[in-house]
């Protein structure tokens, strides 16, 4: 499961989901992945990895699918080193 879900994107291709976790207690935010079966509409969760900061925002995917660029958006995260994180 995907704690308080704030952000869904899909690969250009449509095979992946990316999830956000935006909880505003914790210290640092999550992005989950999801396979996404067009045959029968069903999700399979593949992992969830930190999202280096806090108040995991945004996310966006390259167009060539490639990367997952995250957007976040907490004080205290660490300075903008930690603002956004390029996962690929």
């Amino acid at each position: 499961t995907v704690d308080n879900p704030t952000f869904l994107s899909m690969t250009p291709d449509g095979t992946l989901i990316y999830a956000n976790s935006e909880v505003f207690a914790w210290r640092e935010g999550t992005v989950t992945a999801y396979r996404f079966d067009r045959a029968t509409n069903s999700l399979a969760y593949i992992n969830k990895q930190p999202s280096l900061g806090s108040i995991t925002a945004h996310n966006t995917i390259t167009r060539d699918g490639s990367k997952l660029l995250v957007a976040n958006y907490g004080m205290g995260s660490g300075g903008p080193d930690k603002a956004v994180a390029v996962f690929g």
